[in-house]
């Protein structure tokens, strides 16, 4: 049984929701709280997806406190979640938040619990994660870092992190608040993006509340605890996913339990390189063995549409590159064409088009 408040955000996909709902099984939360958006009214096939999902939460057969929050309107996913949270945190002083499409691995559970109450009362830490969006990092040194930036896909705070959130971002306006957070980020194209999120959320409040979170954390100098290992996958990334689309998340993500007793780290003190590619990662700017993993990853998936696109994108900016060129030729060769100009010219135009009508779709 898992004592620690557990948070899970609905909507409209019982497929999702069902197999989050198993995963949740497996580790029987004593409390959990269950936030829903309602349909659009316009939407019929969205209204019967609603209510398939409601009825599956009502498949819940552990012993567990179920405390619902079923919109009565339609807010959109940056209210239902922020205000959902704010709801929570009425009760509790601290939990586990996962939406529908993020399926975590068993020790991702364990890990959050554990660091949940080590960093208790270190206000340095404002967030543990669950995803890494590298993949691994370091993984035979520590088990966990400190980074700026974290993700939504699987985390964990405290009430007292929390407060600090406002969804309209008022201190925006401030220059001194900024001024900080660029010190702190001190990089000026990382500061730039930080800067685009905030913009982008402001005018797309409903939509949006992942970007203010990150706000309200770098406001206060706040740090994101990050596993050494990915422990999250997102199962949602898909044509009817309601804001993140892009396969490339989707497809080369792996997942990995950790081992536990966790290898801590002998300070709380910023990872600021792998901030850096994370930054690089979310900004459609990967390094060079980022991006070379990727494609390994693709490969090894079978996605080999995505591992060309990425191939032919890197071979433009490294033309002689050793290992792409190698890339390059395990491609065309498992797509069974002789390597010529013309040839991928015309399955890379090809490529890229699907690639983008999926991104875009």
């Amino acid at each position: 049984m898992l004592n620690i408040p557990i948070v899970i955000f609905v909507f409209n996909r019982p497929q999702s929701t069902k197999r989050l709902i198993d995963c949740l099984r497996s580790v029987k939360p004593t409390i959990l709280f269950i936030v829903a958006d309602k349909a659009r009214s316009i939407h019929s096939k969205e209204i019967d997806q609603c209510q398939k999902v409601r009825a599956i939460i009502e498949t819940i057969d552990w012993p567990c406190e179920v405390v619902k929050n079923y919109a009565d309107h339609h807010l959109g996913c940056g209210y239902c979640i922020s205000k959902g949270i704010n709801w929570v945190f009425t009760q509790v002083e601290e939990a586990i938040f996962l939406e529908d499409d993020c399926l975590p691995v068993p020790s991702f559970f364990q890990f959050c619990s554990e660091l949940l109450g080590r960093y208790r009362e270190d206000h340095r830490v404002t967030q543990i994660c669950g995803t890494n969006p590298l993949g691994e990092w370091k993984s035979n040194e520590q088990s966990y870092y400190f980074s700026l930036y974290g993700s939504a896909w699987g985390w964990a705070t405290w009430k007292r992190a929390w407060k600090y959130y406002d969804h309209g971002i008022s201190a925006y306006s401030q220059s001194n608040v900024l001024q900080s957070i660029a010190q702190l980020i001190d990089h000026p194209e990382e500061f730039q993006h930080f800067q685009k999120g905030c913009v982008f959320a402001l005018q797309n409040l409903s939509h949006c509340w992942d970007y203010q979170w990150s706000f309200a954390q770098l406001s206060q100098g706040g740090l994101s605890v990050v596993p050494s290992r990915n422990l999250v996958k997102n199962v949602g990334i898909s044509l009817d996913s309601t804001n993140t689309k892009n396969p490339i998340l989707k497809d080369f993500l792996d997942v990995y339990d950790l081992d536990f007793p966790l290898i801590t780290p002998s300070e709380v003190i910023l990872d600021r390189e792998y901030s850096h590619q994370h930054y690089l990662f979310f900004s459609g700017k990967p390094s060079l063995n980022h991006s070379i993993s990727i494609i390994k990853s693709f490969l090894k998936k079978g996605r080999i549409v995505q591992a060309l696109v990425i191939t032919q994108k890197l071979l433009k900016e490294h033309p002689n590159n050793p290992d792409i060129l190698f890339y390059r030729r395990v491609i065309l060769a498992r797509l069974g064409k002789q390597e010529s100009s013309e040839y991928i010219n015309s399955i890379s135009q090809q490529c890229t088009k699907s690639f983008n009508n999926e991104s875009n779709s």
